[in-house]
C-alpha cells in the first residue's frame, strides 16, 4: 500500500529527527568525553623523573595521576504528565496531589504489593457489589420498612456474589484413597476440578444430571483404569469441610452384580 506525501514527510522527519539524537547520544558518551591534561609541560616532568627534585611539579602529578574523568550525567528527556504524587513533609506528614510531571524522576512511584488468592477474591466481591449498589440505591432513612428490605436484598446479594466468585476461582479438590499392599489406606490429591455452574458449595445434594458430578465420575473411572489399587474419591466442597464419596463404575458393577 502506497503511502501519501504526507505520511512519507512525517516518516522522514522522524527518521531525521532519530539520526540527530543517535548523534548527540554518542557525541556525549563516554568514549567522546575531554580529558583533563596537566597544566605542568612533559619536559619538565621527564627532569623531574630523571632525578631533578621540585615538589611542585611531582605533587601535581601525582594529583592528575589520582583524578578521575567525570562521566556526564545522563540527560533527562521529557515526560510532562499529569500524575498523582506524594510528597512528605513533616509538617503534613504524606501528602498527594495530582499536578504536571515535567521529568520522570520526579514522580514518586511505588510498586503494589501482590494480593494473595484471598485477598483478590475479596477486591472483586466488593467491586461487584459497588455494581449492585448502584443498580439499586439505598432508599431514605424515612422509609424504615423499605430500608430493612434494601439491606435484606443487598445481603442476600452479597453472598450470591461470593458464591459465584468462589465458584469461579477457588477450585474443588478430588482426594484418591488407594488400599496398599499392607492393608492400609492412603489418601492423595488426584485432580482439581473447576466449578463453572457453582454446583461445589453443596456437593452432597448433586443429581444425577450435575455436570459436576458427571466429571467426577469420569475422572475417577480414568484414574481407576490405571491404578487398579484406587477405592474411591472424594469430592470435597470450597470449604473443604464436607465431601462425596465417588465409586468407580466398575466397582459399583461388580456390587450390584453381587
Amino acid at each position: 500500500m502506497a503511502l501519501s506525501k504526507s505520511k512519507r514527510r512525517e516518516v522522514k522527519l522522524r527518521r531525521r529527527k532519530a539520526a540527530i539524537i543517535a548523534s548527540k547520544n554518542v557525541h556525549n558518551g563516554v568514549n567522546n568525553l575531554p580529558i583533563n591534561k596537566p597544566t605542568f609541560d612533559i619536559k619538565v616532568l621527564k627532569k623531574v623523573v630523571f632525578g631533578e627534585k621540585d615538589t611542585h611539579y611531582v605533587q601535581e602529578a601525582k594529583a592528575w595521576k589520582q583524578t578521575k574523568t567525570k562521566q556526564i550525567p545522563k540527560l533527562r528527556g521529557p515526560y510532562k504528565k499529569w500524575k498523582w504524587v506524594s510528597t512528605f513533609t513533616k509538617e503534613k506528614g504524606w501528602t498527594t496531589e495530582y499536578k504536571l510531571i515535567q521529568y520522570k524522576s520526579e514522580y514518586f512511584h511505588q510498586d503494589p504489593k501482590p494480593l494473595t488468592k484471598e485477598a483478590y477474591m475479596e477486591k472483586l466481591v466488593e467491586h461487584k457489589l459497588k455494581k449492585w449498589d448502584k443498580k439499586n440505591p439505598k432508599p431514605q432513612q424515612d422509609l424504615f420498612e423499605k430500608v430493612e428490605e434494601w439491606e435484606q436484598s443487598r445481603f442476600i446479594a452479597t453472598e450470591r456474589i461470593r458464591d459465584f466468585v468462589v465458584s469461579v476461582y477457588d477450585k474443588l479438590h478430588l482426594i484418591g484413597r488407594f488400599k496398599t499392599s499392607n492393608g492400609e489406606y492412603k489418601e492423595e490429591e488426584v485432580a482439581v476440578i473447576k466449578d463453572i455452574n457453582g454446583e461445589g458449595h453443596n456437593v452432597n445434594n448433586l443429581g444425577k444430571d450435575s455436570k459436576l458430578l458427571k466429571k467426577a465420575q469420569q475422572i475417577t473411572n480414568t484414574i481407576h483404569a490405571k491404578r487398579g489399587d484406587l477405592v474411591s474419591t472424594n469430592l470435597k466442597d470450597h470449604k473443604q469441610k464436607k465431601g462425596r464419596i465417588i465409586l468407580p463404575t466398575d466397582l459399583m458393577m461388580m456390587r450390584k452384580a453381587a
